[in-house]
């Protein structure tokens, strides 16, 4: 667990630093809204680590008591969960705008998308600070962890409508309408130009790219979903957050790699990066060598 997690902060650093650093090729309203995610990724990969570690220093120390910080470690940990899922459905949203509604330029300004991606962080402290004040997320012992007990019915309803339910029905939605749109301008393909039916299929590429990171979240969440469900019926097995957890801090890495992959300024950048740096210590070796040997000589 420790170290996927701190795999997945590292790329997610090594993401943000080059954008940061290479503004200009990198400077768009899709690269700021990529951005987000991975800074979402970011926070959530730390949320993760801080538990794996507060896990594994208790085994060590055969704890088995919480510190002060467990509740809101707890805490953070839907909100970054939340944070992630929402930030796909607003790429996936600012996608299907740009193509349908491009005329509009309204919907693809800075400032307007900004304004979305605050309302979110806002939504998503909000929405999970009802379990924290609540006092719903409890200390787990045999799991090491605090989180919100699978047996709550009802706040596990909620939770999970917010966290998970919600922003995967936006994606989803978006590419069933944009999939419309596409059957219908080349069902119409006489009045539509040929350059707005590429950009269209361009930005449905990009669509399925954010599809296929979300299904990476899914089929690692997948342990976790079937302990929900269990949990209705009946108590999930003793180590379930245990297993769940470690599904889901594998699926980070993986993530992080998909949008090096999927981002192609930022996958040049470091990879020219990378050449450099090759070259530079293929050439300093052969003259620390000539360096060495003229020495002896004299």
């Amino acid at each position: 667990m420790i170290l996927f997690s701190s795999t997945s902060v590292i790329l997610s650093l090594t993401f943000l630093l080059i954008v940061l650093c290479h503004p200009r090729q990198c400077y768009s309203v899709s690269n700021m809204l990529v951005c987000n995610s991975c800074l979402c990724e970011l926070l959530f990969s730390l949320s993760m680590l801080s538990m794996a570690l507060f896990t594994y220093m208790n085994d060590q120390r055969e704890q088995q008591i919480a510190d002060h910080m467990c509740i809101f470690r707890g805490y953070l940990g839907y909100v970054t969960d939340a944070l992630q899922n929402y930030s796909y459905a607003l790429q996936a949203i600012y996608r299907y705008t740009y193509v349908v509604h491009h005329q509009k330029r309204l919907y693809q300004t800075y400032r307007l998308q900004f304004l979305f991606i605050l309302i979110v962080w806002i939504f998503c402290f909000l929405s999970a600070l009802v379990l924290m004040l609540s006092e719903q997320i409890k200390y787990n012992l045999d799991n090491q962890i605090c989180q919100l007990p699978l047996r709550k019915t009802l706040f596990k309803l909620y939770i999970g409508s917010c966290v998970y339910c919600l922003p995967l029905i936006i994606i989803q939605f978006v590419y069933y309408k944009l999939i419309r749109y596409l059957r219908n301008i080349s069902n119409n393909s006489g009045s539509t130009t040929a350059i707005g039916i590429i950009q269209a299929q361009r930005e449905m590429q990009v669509l399925k790219r954010i599809i296929v990171l979300v299904s990476i979240l899914i089929t690692n969440g997948f342990p976790y979903l079937v302990f929900w469900f269990i949990a209705f019926g009946t108590d999930p097995p003793l180590y379930h957050f245990r297993i769940s957890f470690l599904f889901v801090d594998v699926s980070l890495v993986p993530v992080m790699i998909a949008m090096f992959k999927f981002n192609n300024n930022v996958k040049d950048i470091l990879l020219k990066s990378i050449a450099n740096l090759m070259s530079r210590t293929t050439k300093s070796g052969p003259i620390a060598s000539d360096q060495r040997t003229q020495q002896k000589t004299f």
